[in-house]
């Protein structure tokens, strides 16, 4: 076969191939960047050495954070954390789907908590996606724990930090998990909640908002996936 045959023949092949796959699918992040800082008032709180993320299984009652599971106490579960530099900045591999556990990803319209416990209906498009189970009630969850000498603490993850005697009013970040992408929205009935979230497939930064007539949650910038965590 001459040169110029096999390069035509393997053009056509790639078209094809092209022309098969179909437009790629977007995905979401992969990757986490912070910043801890002390909490606002706080007097000499214990340093925040590493940073890990928490995954709740509601009907079990587990908690898990990411990646490489190891369980310290019945339906407890702690995973290898990021460190925390001098400065205070982190990044961490959010987990991969095969490291997400089974009843932590959920059917898409049943995978909010708090809002399907206000008797909202939220619609999933496609029906059949499925999505990690997550929720603001103390603290948005999915949610951050820090590792102190002291032990484990909560970390409120926010996208600008929160100044000392200044009303705060940016909203609470988590992260949900989808896999295929999925649109989640309620519907005007819903009172306490306003719901509009296009997740792509994979790790979907996420905005919690409460106050007004209605909690919002929203998309967060996604493009650099900074967040600014507070120890709480």
């Amino acid at each position: 076969m001459n040169l110029a045959r096999r390069s035509a023949l393997l053009a056509a092949a790639a078209l094809a191939l092209a022309a098969c796959s179909g437009p790629a699918v977007p995905l979401g992040i992969t990757e986490l960047l912070g910043t801890v800082y002390d909490p606002p008032g706080a007097v000499d709180p214990p340093q925040v050495l590493a940073v890990g993320m928490l995954l709740v299984d509601e009907d079990e009652a587990e908690m898990m954070a990411a990646s490489n599971f190891a369980e310290v106490e019945p339906g407890v579960f702690f995973g290898l954390a990021t460190t925390v530099v001098d400065d205070g900045s982190f990044a961490m591999q959010l987990p991969a789907e095969e490291d997400i556990p089974d009843g932590v990803l959920v059917a898409a319209a049943d995978a909010l908590w708090d809002v399907v416990d206000a008797g909202c209906t939220v619609t999933a498009e496609p029906p059949t996606a499925n999505v990690t189970q997550g929720g603001l009630s103390l603290f948005p969850v999915p949610l951050l724990y820090g590792f102190t000498e002291e032990g484990l603490v909560p970390l409120v993850a926010t996208p600008t930090a929160i100044e000392d005697g200044v009303p705060y009013e940016g909203g609470f970040l988590s992260w949900l998990y989808a896999d295929v992408p999925v649109t989640l929205a309620t519907d005007d009935a819903c009172a306490d909640f306003d719901v509009v979230l296009e997740l792509k497939r994979g790790w979907n930064q996420v905005l919690w908002t409460p106050g007004g007539p209605a909690t919002l949650l929203r998309d967060a910038v996604d493009e650099d996936t900074l967040a600014t965590a507070v120890f709480f």
